[in-house]
């Protein structure tokens, strides 16, 4: 979903539903792509990211009515899929990053033009080729939640790293579902996962302040919000959402 001007976008895998801001419908447009992330340009085409088993470029650049002008930037290989976060730039132009395997970002001027990327290093993420899942004997790998850039040109990331206890979150063994052999299920991802948050300064690509966070946040709601998620006994999914405050620490 995504809310452009006075109307409301609503993304499926074979539509675009076009709502006013009191979510009346006014029309729809032939789409045959899903979007997992996405950005609108200033003349009003999209810049979206897909889910990487259904696409093999980091970002695509579509026209309004769904036409496909552009595909950009790192291919997706079978051996490394991931997908991509995309957000505004803090001076035009737009960012991205991968959720898995490494701390990048890529500054774009527009539809395949590359300004920089910008490589971070920070203890709480270290590159890895292959993601691992959490094992009672081994820590499962960090992810990128989410990201933003303020209005003086810092990153904001989100990133969700095991906690120092993470096997307390796991199940008993079990039949994987997929691959043969044994799995052990993740019942409890906020004993599993923590989170982190951290400020670079695209300029040095060097960590200006972080900040462990209490609970574990699943994702990036928009810029300053962010969310934590929990299933109920009933199979309800639960968000709870917190502000951030520079210089103040978290306000819920």
């Amino acid at each position: 979903m995504h809310v452009s001007g006075d109307t409301v976008l609503i993304f499926d895998t074979s539509r675009l539903a076009v709502l006013d801001r009191d979510l009346n419908p006014l029309r729809t447009v032939a789409w045959m792509e899903s979007p997992f992330n996405l950005v609108e340009l200033k003349d009003g085409t999209f810049v979206i990211s897909k889910d990487p088993f259904h696409g093999t470029s980091e970002l695509y650049h579509f026209a309004r009515d769904g036409r496909r002008l552009l595909a950009f930037g790192d291919s997706i290989t079978r051996q490394q899929r991931t997908r991509y976060l995309v957000v505004p730039g803090a001076e035009g132009g737009f960012l991205s990053m991968p959720e898995l395997y490494r701390l990048e970002v890529h500054d774009w001027v527009g539809p395949g033009s590359l300004r920089r990327r910008i490589l971070i290093e920070t203890p709480h993420f270290a590159p890895y080729e292959t993601y691992q899942r959490a094992l009672p004997d081994r820590a499962p790998s960090p992810t990128t939640r989410g990201f933003w850039a303020d209005s003086s040109g810092l990153l904001w990331i989100l990133l969700e790293v095991p906690r120092t206890n993470w096997q307390e979150g796991l199940g008993p063994e079990r039949p994987a579902l997929e691959g043969g052999g044994t799995t052990f299920p993740i019942v409890e991802r906020g004993k599993v996962w923590g989170s982190v948050l951290i400020v670079v300064d695209p300029n040095t690509a060097r960590v200006v302040a972080e900040r462990i966070l209490e609970d574990w946040y699943a994702l990036v709601v928009e810029p300053w919000v962010i969310a934590s998620v929990r299933q109920d006994e009933d199979g309800w999914y639960l968000a709870r959402l917190a502000r951030v405050e520079p210089g103040t620490g978290m306000r819920r």
